[in-house]
């Protein structure tokens, strides 16, 4: 389920219903050979644009986790208004074992590595969020959906209003095992 939720905010609900429904109605009452979870991922892999493909890896085919720890935050006032907002970050992502043993290589035996940090190669979407505290609570300001290559990131971005706190995957949309450091607050 937590899958396709994500699955659904990175292409779009509509697109991932009606992809599910054409799949469905094509296989509804056919004769065996019954379908498989197999053969919806081949539907789906066809349906889905090729910048997503590495999601139906990473959420159905093997156990993909992530390392995201936010290290640094710099506000800066604009002249003209608003603020000009540089986030540094550290991606990393791995695949475990179901005993827990961590790889940081793919298949073809590419890995990324920064100091001491490893990750399989990226060219993920991350979300990163903007919130602001007001008298009624927090609100969102902005949430953009980043492309990550690299391990070490620094990122640039214009905001109209400054805000108190950033959280790198608001929506929990990548499995992690520690989201403490995925975030600032002022």
């Amino acid at each position: 389920g937590l899958a396709f939720y994500a699955l659904s905010q990175y292409w779009s609900e509509e697109a991932l219903n009606g992809s599910l429904a054409r799949y469905e109605a094509a296989r509804r009452y056919a004769p065996p050979p019954y379908p498989t979870s197999l053969e919806l991922m081949a539907h789906l892999k066809n349906d889905l644009p090729d910048s997503l493909h590495y999601l139906l890896e990473d959420y159905f085919e093997t156990i993909t986790l992530y390392d995201n720890q936010l290290k640094n935050v710099v506000i800066t006032p604009e002249a003209g208004g608003g603020y000009e907002v540089k986030v540094a970050c550290q991606i990393a992502k791995y695949h475990a074992s179901k005993n827990g043993k961590r790889t940081f290589t793919n298949a073809v035996g590419d890995h990324l590595q920064a100091g001491d940090t490893q990750s399989l190669p990226l060219q993920d979407y991350i979300q990163i969020g903007f919130y602001k505290d007001t008298e009624v609570g927090e609100v969102l300001i902005s949430k953009t959906l980043v492309k990550i290559a690299a391990i070490q990131n620094d990122l640039q971005f214009t905001l109209a209003e400054r805000p108190d706190r950033i959280v790198i995957d608001p929506d929990l949309l990548l499995f992690e095992e520690n989201r403490e450091d995925n975030g600032w607050e002022d």
